[in-house]
């Protein structure tokens, strides 16, 4: 015998296919792959995409686009935002059915102090998802 099975391929390349179809019956959403275009991915948009817009405008936008997540941006929430801005963000992303998941660009400095308020400012969305 030379290797080969019935259909015509070899062994390792059967294996091969083999391997990929398991491998993909594993990943992050294929079982919801109907009701998901996104096969479990979380696909959204920086709102710098809608910089010349409010928030509700690029919330608006994001939500015709048929997507579920955003990363907010300084346009749109500012890094010294209070816990009432916030909790008034979140109704209003909640009200188009949006849900933020990072924040960003923001560049660090030198101050300490100040870099550890942006960064667990950026935790606030974070722990949103």
């Amino acid at each position: 015998m030379d290797g080969r099975v019935a259909a015509g391929i070899g062994r390792r390349a059967f294996l091969g296919i083999a391997g990929g179809m398991a491998a993909s019956a594993l990943m992050p959403g294929a079982l919801h792959a109907d009701d998901d275009p996104y096969g479990g991915f979380r696909v959204g948009v920086q709102t710098y995409s809608f910089r010349e817009f409010t928030i509700e405008q690029a919330l608006k936008r994001t939500q015709d686009l048929g997507l579920k997540w955003v990363e907010f941006t300084q346009r749109h929430v500012p890094p010294n935002s209070t816990d009432e801005q916030i909790k008034a963000v979140l109704n209003v992303c909640k009200e188009h059915g949006i849900r933020p998941i990072a924040y960003g660009v923001y560049s660090f400095t030198k101050d300490h102090d100040q870099n550890k308020k942006v960064f667990d400012f950026h935790g606030t969305w974070a722990s949103n998802t």
